[in-house]
């Protein structure tokens, strides 16, 4: 940076969140396995590194939800569809009513066959639905 010049909070923001990145490319690339899964997205010319790298500076993609099924009542599923360079490994689910009170939270189950999906089912009654 030139003298005199002060980074911005969103530039201080981004060199953090690089740094971050750099440190779990290092650290994921340490896993042989994770290291192959990276490196069978990678692109020609691009490490199982630089792969790790955008897999963390870029957020899954979310398709949307199914609420067609959501009637507010205990047992209906929900399912949720997202996208990212490797797989989830991972989703939680947070449930509010009306006013914005969590209802319930709890993890979501990847579909076994279609693996973008992921399946949650309610557990507690839901009488204020907004859509």
């Amino acid at each position: 940076m030139p003298d005199g010049y002060e980074a911005s909070e969103a530039q201080k923001a981004q060199k953090l969140r690089f740094k971050q990145a750099t440190y779990y490319a290092k650290s994921v690339i340490q896993n042989e396995e994770i290291k192959a899964a990276y490196t069978a997205k990678a692109k020609k010319g691009a490490s199982a590194y630089n792969v790790a790298m955008k897999d963390f500076m870029t957020p899954p993609e979310f398709y949307g939800v199914q609420l067609d099924q959501y009637t507010g009542a205990i047992g209906d599923v929900l399912i949720f569809e997202f996208q990212d360079i490797l797989e989830l490994t991972y989703v939680k689910v947070f449930i509010y009513d009306a006013e914005g009170v969590l209802l319930e939270e709890g993890e979501a189950v990847q579909n076994a066959i279609f693996k973008l999906n992921w399946q949650y089912t309610t557990t507690v009654a839901n009488s204020t639905l907004v859509f």
